[in-house]
C-alpha cells in the first residue's frame, strides 16, 4: 500500500511537471523559432523647448520592434501605435529635468534594452522673464522718395533670438489704419515701406516679430512673439524747407550747341556766378560777339532771343527754387523765362534737336520747371522762384531767357550770382 501512495505522488509531481513545461511553452513558443527579441533604438537625442521635448532616434532594421514606448518622469509613458522616429511631449512643468528612455515593443508587447537621455525643458515662467527683458534689434527709420522707409538689419544675428523671417504690422495715418505682414524665412534684413506721405503726420507703428529663443546656446523649438511699437512724427516744418547747393559744386555743362554762355576775359568768367559774391558784378551770359568774337557770340540764333545756358548742379537733387541777383542795377538780369531740368543728357544728338528758337525735341525729354516773369521792378538784391512743383530729381539744368530788363545794345544776359535750392526731407522723428 505505502509503494502505491509513492508511485501515486510520483505520478502527480511528473504531470505538474509536464503542464509547468507546457504553460512555458505557452508563453515562449514564438521564440522557440528563432525569433530573437527586438533591438534598442539607435542615435537618441533631443531638443527643448518651453515644456516640452522633442525626442528624435534611428530605429532597428530587424523587423521585429513593432512600437516604441517612451517613459519618463514619475511613472509616466507614453506607447504609440507604430514605429516612430520621432515625438514631441508637452506638459512638462518640472524645472529640474527629466530623463526620457525609449524602448521598442514587439508584436507582444515585450520591450527591447532602453535608450536613455536627460533634458530640462524651460518652463513659462521662466521665458516670459527671459523675453520681458531682452533688447531686440531695433529698425532704423528714414524718408526717401515720401515714403517713410523701416529697416532691420543684423537680424540673426541677436545672440539670444534667431528671427524666424515672419513678422505682422500695423500702422495708422491720417486715421486709416494698414496691416501687413512677412513670412520669408531666417532674413537678416527686414523692411516695410509707409508710401505717399506729403504732409506733417504722426503714425502709430505696431509690430510682431516671431523668434526662437536661445538659452545656454540651446535654440528651442518654440517660436514665440516679441510685440513692440514707434511713434513717427513727421515734421514739415514752417518756413523754407530747402538750402542752397553748394556753388563749387555747380559748373557749366559745355557740348550743347545753343548755349551762349561767354567767358571773354578773366574778370567776366562763368564760375563766378556760383561764388558766392555779388560785390564784382562780374558775369553774364552773352549772344552778341561782344569783346570776344571768338568766345562771345552765338551765331546759331543770330543773337536773337531766347538766350540759354545749362550747369550741372554735380548730383541729382530735388530742386524746389532759384535765386537770381541782377547787375549794374538789373539792366539786363532776366525778366521773362523759361527752367528746364533732366538726371542725364544725350550728347550725341544732332544740333537741330537742341534748336531754342524754333522749339527744338530736346523739350520732350526734359520736364519743364517753371516760366518764371518778374512783374514790376526787382528788389535788391535779387528775386527768388519756386520751381519744380512736382519734385522731379534733376541734375542738369537749362535756362531760356526771353526777355531782360533794360536792354542795351548787346543781346545779353547779365547777372551777378544764380543760386539753386534744394528741397530738404521732412523732419522725421521717432519715439
Amino acid at each position: 500500500m505505502k509503494k502505491i501512495l509513492n508511485y501515486l505522488f510520483i505520478f502527480l509531481i511528473v504531470i505538474a511537471a509536464v503542464n509547468s513545461c507546457s504553460d512555458l511553452d505557452e508563453n515562449y513558443s514564438h521564440y522557440l523559432r528563432d525569433i530573437k527579441y527586438s533591438s534598442r533604438v539607435r542615435e537618441l537625442s533631443g531638443e527643448i523647448g518651453i515644456e516640452k521635448v522633442r525626442l528624435s532616434w534611428i530605429n532597428p532594421e530587424d523587423h521585429v520592434a513593432k512600437r516604441i514606448r517612451i517613459e519618463y518622469g514619475n511613472d509616466m509613458f507614453i506607447e504609440t501605435e507604430s514605429l516612430i522616429s520621432s515625438i514631441t511631449i508637452e506638459d512638462l512643468t518640472s524645472a529640474v529635468g527629466y530623463s526620457f528612455s525609449v524602448f521598442t515593443l514587439d508584436a507582444f508587447g515585450n520591450k527591447s534594452i532602453g535608450s536613455t537621455l536627460f533634458l530640462t525643458p524651460v518652463t513659462q515662467t521662466y521665458i516670459n522673464s527671459y523675453v520681458a527683458r531682452l533688447t531686440t534689434i531695433q529698425p532704423k527709420f528714414s524718408i526717401q522718395d515720401n515714403s517713410v522707409i523701416i529697416k532691420w538689419e543684423n537680424l540673426t544675428e541677436n545672440a539670444f533670438l534667431w528671427y524666424t523671417g515672419k513678422i505682422n504690422y500695423t500702422y495708422s495715418v491720417h486715421g486709416e489704419t494698414y496691416t501687413g505682414s512677412s513670412d520669408t524665412g531666417n532674413n537678416n534684413e527686414e523692411t516695410v515701406i509707409i508710401p505717399d506721405i506729403h504732409s506733417p503726420v504722426n503714425i502709430t507703428f505696431d509690430y510682431v516679430m516671431y523668434y526662437q529663443p536661445i538659452i545656454g546656446n540651446n535654440l528651442l523649438i518654440d517660436t514665440i512673439p516679441k510685440s513692440e511699437s514707434a511713434e513717427i512724427v513727421i515734421d514739415y516744418s514752417s518756413g523754407d524747407i530747402f538750402e542752397k547747393i553748394e556753388g563749387s559744386k555747380i559748373s557749366r555743362y559745355f557740348g550743347i550747341p545753343y548755349n551762349n554762355t561767354t567767358e571773354f576775359s578773366s574778370y567776366y568768367l562763368f564760375a563766378h556766378l556760383f561764388d558766392g559774391s555779388s560785390s564784382d558784378n562780374s558775369s553774364w551770359v552773352s549772344s552778341s560777339p561782344d569783346v570776344d568774337p571768338l568766345k562771345g557770340g552765338n551765331k546759331e540764333n543770330d543773337s536773337q532771343y531766347p538766350l540759354s545756358f545749362t550747369v550741372d548742379i554735380s548730383d541729382e537733387k530735388e530742386l524746389s527754387h532759384i535765386d537770381i541777383w541782377g547787375w549794374e542795377n538789373f539792366s539786363q538780369a532776366p525778366k521773362r523765362f523759361e527752367v528746364w531740368g533732366t538726371l542725364s543728357i544725350e550728347s550725341d544728338k544732332p544740333q537741330s534737336y537742341w534748336e531754342t528758337i524754333n522749339p527744338g525735341d530736346w523739350q520732350d525729354d526734359w520736364y519743364k520747371l517753371a516760366d518764371c516773369e518778374v512783374v514790376g521792378n526787382p528788389i535788391p538784391p535779387g528775386y527768388k522762384f519756386e520751381i519744380n512743383p512736382n519734385r522731379e530729381k534733376i541734375r542738369f539744368v537749362r535756362i531760356l531767357v526771353h526777355e531782360v530788363f533794360k536792354p542795351v545794345n548787346h543781346v545779353r544776359v547779365g547777372m551777378s550770382e544764380l543760386m539753386f535750392y534744394e528741397q530738404l526731407p521732412p523732419r522725421l522723428i521717432v519715439k
